[in-house]
Formats: structure tokens, C-alpha cells, sequence
């Protein structure tokens, strides 16, 4: 590992500070710092469902109810708690911006909660959230490789297929380009924990982005959540 490669994994290693809030008498999400200076927004859709929000999305004959509440409640965390309220919008590909700012964004959905990461740059990052119920196991070896397993030997976690899953679609997001095989371009190299966060150096080896990405996972209310906000090291 190059010094700058170290500085980085070391820089990962610091605790974040978590902070509560409180609005309109409703105990709304938990959200905290990461460690470049952005920072993650955690919650259930209904509780973000419950924040009053000035824009609304709108009823569509090809999209569902439940996706509805889930673009609903994506805005109305950013409404509330990124400055000047700024409106989601969707690329072609489905990647999520904000709106006139110069700030990134990933949002990420299990079927009753929601994760949202903002980065103080308009540059890729990622974020994925899964309830640790789901069992993925006889899906592995589709996208994962022994010896990304053994990574995880000495990892506290009894989920680790899906670990693995939050982590390369975490990475997915991250590089945002097309023609991606979670197996063979999404590597996990090395996986340290940390008290209940779990640290992990990757390594993108798509045909047209190459270089080391590193991850964070940590446990919340029962789901598994995996972020990744630095810029990809060539």
C-alpha cells in the first residue's frame, strides 16, 4: 500500500461523531459526520415520510406507491436538513444530484428504511442500506469470490454474503459507469473492524476504471449500512 493509500485507510479508522435531531416533536433519524467532511442521514420511510416537505412528488401511472414514498422521503430528509432545500433530480441512468448545488448525493432504500449520504463535492460516492434479515446466500458465488470470504473471517458479522452485497453496490454506485461485474470488476481486498465499524480496502478493476476505493459499514437499527465518500486512488 502506497503512503497516500495508508494515509487514507488511516484517516478511514477515525471514529465519527454521531448527533441526534429532533424536529416537530417526532424523533426523526440519526445522522453523522463522515470522515472527508460530508455526512449520512438515517432513518425509517415512515419517519421521514412524517417531515413536512414544500416539494412534492408526484403520483405516476408507471411507478408504484411504495417507490412514490420512497422518492418522498429521500426529498423531504434533504429539505429538512441540506442547506436550501435543494430538489432531487435523476440522471438517465437513474444517479441521483441535487439540484443548482455543488454537493454529491447517494441515496439507497430497503423496503422499510432509508440512507442518504451528502459530500461536499459534486463527484460519485455511494451508499447502500439492507435489512440484515435478507439471505443471499445461495446468490453468492455470483458475485463474490473465496478469497473476498476469507477477507471477512475475522469480521463480527453473521450476514457476510450480504456485507459483501452492501459493499460492491456501494462500489457500483460509486464508479457510476455501465458494463459492471460485481465479481470480477468489484474486489474486496482487506476488511478490519473496529469496534461495530467495519473498514475495507477495494480495488475497481473495470476496463475503463481502474484503482482503490475504501469502505465503511457499520449496523443500524437491524440493517447493514456500507458507504464509500473519497475519490477513487489510481
Amino acid at each position: 500500500m502506497s503512503v497516500t493509500s495508508l494515509i487514507r485507510f488511516l484517516k478511514f479508522r477515525a471514529k465519527v461523531a454521531f448527533a441526534f435531531y429532533k424536529k416537530s416533536n417526532i424523533n426523526i433519524l440519526k445522522r453523522f459526520n463522515t470522515t472527508s467532511g460530508g455526512f449520512i442521514l438515517l432513518s425509517s420511510l415512515a419517519e421521514a415520510l412524517n417531515l413536512d416537505s414544500i416539494i412534492k412528488i408526484n403520483d405516476a401511472a408507471d411507478v408504484s406507491a411504495h417507490r412514490i414514498n420512497q422518492l418522498q422521503a429521500s426529498q423531504n430528509l434533504v429539505t429538512h436538513f441540506v442547506e436550501k432545500s435543494p430538489t432531487i433530480r435523476h440522471e438517465l441512468n437513474g444517479k441521483p444530484f441535487l439540484d443548482q448545488t455543488n454537493l454529491g448525493i447517494s441515496i439507497s432504500h430497503s423496503s422499510t428504511h432509508i440512507a442518504v449520504l451528502i459530500i461536499q463535492k459534486a463527484a460519485s460516492c455511494g451508499i447502500d442500506i439492507e435489512s440484515n434479515e435478507r439471505q443471499i446466500t445461495r446468490l453468492a458465488k455470483k458475485f463474490t469470490t473465496p478469497k473476498e470470504l476469507s477477507a471477512l473471517e475475522k469480521i463480527d458479522s453473521h450476514n457476510k454474503p450480504l456485507l459483501l452485497w452492501t459493499l460492491k453496490e456501494c462500489l457500483f454506485k460509486t464508479i457510476n459507469t455501465s458494463g459492471v461485474d460485481f465479481k470480477s470488476h468489484l474486489n474486496l481486498i482487506s476488511a478490519t473492524q473496529e469496534n461495530e465499524e467495519i473498514l475495507a480496502v477495494c480495488e475497481i478493476n473495470h476496463p475503463s476504471i481502474k484503482g482503490r476505493l475504501f469502505t465503511k459499514s457499520f449496523i443500524f437499527d437491524n440493517h447493514i449500512v456500507t458507504y464509500c465518500d473519497t475519490p477513487l486512488e489510481k
